[in-house]
C-alpha cells in the first residue's frame, strides 16, 4: 500500500529537509528565506493523512532557496535541523542548526558543531548535483546512514543492486538529476529510484529482502522534472519517501507543450510505503 505523494502548498523554493518518523508520524523541516536570504521563516511540519500542518515557525538565519537541510537524530529524542548559510562570496558558509522537539523548537539558533558537520557534508553531497552540465548520466548514490546501493552501467543500461540482489535497470535511469538511495536493517531494506525522460518522470520504491527485490510503489512527478535527492526513513513495516523534484534545463531534448511543468511541480513531495 502507498499514501501520496503529498507537497506543502505555497514551499516552491523553499529550503527542505528530508522526512522522517517520530511518535507514529511524519515531519519534516521547511523554511522559506526572504528576498535578501538574510532570514527566513523555518518551519516544523508534521504530514498525516495526505495533509501537512505547521507545528511551529521560528526566524532563523537565511540559506539558499531550494537548498537540502539535514535532520540529525539527536540522543534522548528529538532531531536537530542543520542548514548552511550562503557565503559572503556566493560560496557556502556558516553551519547552522536548531533542535526541534515532537510539535516544536527547543532550542535558539546556533552554530553548527562537529557533531553536525555530518549534515553539513549531506547537503554539501546532494546540492552540488546541481551544478553539473551533464544532461546523460547514470544516477547518483545519496549518501544514507544504514543503506549500501551500487549503480553500473552497461551499453546505456543502467543495473541497480543493493545487498547483493538486482533491484532494477533500465536505459530510463539514465537522465539529468536521476538518484537512487537505500535503507537497510536486519537483512531487509527499501531502495528508491527516480527514473523516465521528458514525460514519464517518476519514483519507484522497492522492498529488498536476501535474493529478492519487490517493486511497492511508483509515483508519477509529472513531465520535464529532474530530482535533487531521494530519502527513505524506515518505521517497522513502512517507510516515510522524500524527495525534491526540480524543473529540468531547457537545453534537454523534450517536446514542450501542454504537459510542461509548472512552478507549482517544483518542491518537496513526501509519501508513506507499506512492505505489506
Amino acid at each position: 500500500m502507498a499514501l501520496g505523494p503529498w507537497n506543502a502548498p505555497g514551499t516552491q523554493g523553499a529550503a527542505v529537509s528530508p522526512a522522517v518518523w517520530s511518535n507514529g508520524d511524519v515531519y519534516s523541516a521547511v523554511a522559506l528565506p526572504d528576498e535578501g536570504l538574510v532570514h527566513a521563516e523555518l518551519r516544523w511540519m508534521r504530514w498525516r493523512a495526505g495533509q501537512s500542518a505547521v507545528l511551529d515557525r521560528r526566524k532563523v538565519t537565511g540559506m539558499a532557496p531550494g537548498s537540502a537541510m539535514a535532520l540529525i537524530s539527536r540522543v534522548g529524542g528529538g532531531y536537530t535541523v542543520v542548514w548552511l548559510v550562503p557565503g559572503d562570496d556566493g560560496g557556502v558558509g556558516a553551519i547552522r542548526a536548531i533542535d526541534v522537539g515532537p510539535e516544536t523548537f527547543t532550542s535558539d539558533e546556533r552554530f553548527g558543531s562537529m557533531s553536525e558537520a555530518v549534515g553539513a557534508r549531506w547537503i554539501r553531497e546532494v546540492m552540488a548535483r546541481r551544478e553539473r552540465d551533464h544532461v546523460e548520466e547514470p544516477p547518483r548514490v545519496i549518501p544514507s546512514q544504514a543503506g549500501r546501493v551500487s549503480v553500473d552501467v552497461h551499453r546505456g543500461v543502467v543495473t541497480v543492486t543493493a545487498g547483493g540482489v538486482e533491484v532494477t535497470q533500465g536505459e530510463d535511469l539514465m537522465g539529468f538529476e536521476q538518484t537512487v538511495t537505500a535503507t537497510e536493517a536486519q537483512g531487509t531494506g527499501w531502495v528508491a529510484v527516480s527514473r523516465g525522460r521528458c514525460h514519464d518522470a517518476r519514483i519507484e520504491v522497492y522492498r529488498t529482502a536476501p535474493g529478492v527485490s519487490t517493486l511497492r510503489a511508483r509515483f508519477a512527478m509529472g513531465a520535464e522534472l529532474g530530482v535533487r535527492w531521494i530519502a527513505l526513513d524506515p518505521h517497522g513495516d513502512t517507510v516515510a519517501v522524500s524527495w525534491y523534484q526540480d524543473l529540468i534545463p531547457l537545453r534537454l531534448a523534450c517536446d514542450r507543450g501542454v504537459d510542461a511543468p509548472e512552478v507549482t511541480d517544483q518542491g518537496v513531495r513526501v509519501a508513506v510505503v507499506s512492505g505489506g
